[in-house]
């Protein structure tokens, strides 16, 4: 039992490895908002199953990256904010 915990410990490791700090107030926020998220997806999964479902989901993302303190989305947009140039390419069409 005690071997595929930390089998377990070491997967969860590796995935958020390289993975963006969350800092100690965004810890707590999404905590209480994935609590209340997945208390009312838990409420609405037999009336209405995607709300329900959706807010299951959306609920437990946020305990998870409270819990941890890793948050894979944040790793993303502080990369795309250090990114050195971005080139827009626009092309205009005229309707006659």
């Amino acid at each position: 039992m005690n071997e595929n915990i930390e089998i377990l410990k070491e997967q969860a490791e590796d995935l958020f490895a390289d993975c963006g700090q969350v800092s100690k107030s965004e810890r707590v926020l999404s905590v209480l908002s994935g609590s209340f998220m997945l208390y009312h997806g838990v409420k609405r999964v037999f009336s209405k199953p995607l709300v329900g479902f959706g807010g299951l989901l959306l609920g437990g993302g946020l305990i998870l990256r409270g819990v941890t303190g890793k948050c894979p989305l944040k790793r993303e947009y502080n990369e795309f904010e250090n990114a050195k140039e971005v080139t827009v390419v626009e092309k205009r069409y005229k309707l006659k």
